[in-house]
């Protein structure tokens, strides 16, 4: 049986990127440990968005700065981009709220792609908690 790759979501990857934030040295840690195992790094546009969203608000980097941000993620976790391919009819019926929308997305993204979610987050159906 092969090991699954991953699909990180938003929180994994600023996580990740921001080296001031609560769960860096954990995320680090664990993502250096599935590139040893050979495990391979996803993303998607919508997770790429929500870094340099959260960039610019959350830092207050420019475009320019909070884009620089990403393409060194990229870099260095040798992420692969995988394309925003389902629509919102492939939301799961698990589904209560509205913030739930998007972890539900990139969870069907995931299934689509014979990923595993790598999530920060509690309670996402079929993902993988990085913490805990």
């Amino acid at each position: 049986m092969t090991m699954p790759d991953y699909l990180l979501d938003v929180n994994v990857l600023i996580a990740h990127a921001i080296i001031e934030h609560e769960h860096h040295r954990a995320v680090s840690d664990r993502l250096s440990q599935l590139a040893s195992l050979g495990r391979r790094l996803h993303v998607s546009p919508i997770v790429e968005l929500g870094l340099v969203r959260n960039a610019m608000r959350i830092g207050s980097l420019s475009i320019l700065d909070a884009k620089g941000l990403l393409e060194n993620e990229r870099e260095n976790l040798a992420l692969i981009r995988i394309p925003d391919s389902i629509g919102a009819s492939a939301l799961p019926n698990w589904v209560q709220g509205y913030r739930q929308t998007t972890d539900a997305y990139l969870s069907a993204l995931a299934t689509a792609y014979e990923l595993t979610l790598l999530t920060i987050d509690k309670g996402i159906p079929g993902a993988e908690r990085l913490l805990g």
